[in-house]
């Protein structure tokens, strides 16, 4: 990746996108008249049902892993959780 943009190492061709989870959390808050806990909902427990994974993740319940990211009032993620387990502090 170079300037925020990916590219196939033959040919050049644009890979994908470079847009983190964060940031489209970020455009959906700006761009639309979807609250936090919708958008929360679709970047986490909608792909969790489509994968068939909502049993285990996707949203907050006992039993389910604890993977968490929690952001200040400028969603600037300070810290994540894989499994329960702090893995990221900012």
């Amino acid at each position: 990746m170079q300037d925020g943009i990916a590219r196939l190492q033959e040919g050049g061709n644009l890979a994908g996108s470079t847009l983190t989870m964060i940031e489209a959390v970020r455009f959906m808050l700006k761009h639309t008249a979807l609250t936090l806990p919708q958008i929360s909902r679709m970047a986490s427990l909608n792909p969790a049902r489509r994968l068939g994974l909502q049993e285990t993740t996707g949203s907050l319940s006992v039993g389910k892993l604890a993977d968490l990211v929690w952001c200040d009032h400028e969603l600037r993620v300070q810290q994540t959780w894989v499994n329960g387990r702090p893995v990221i502090q900012a």
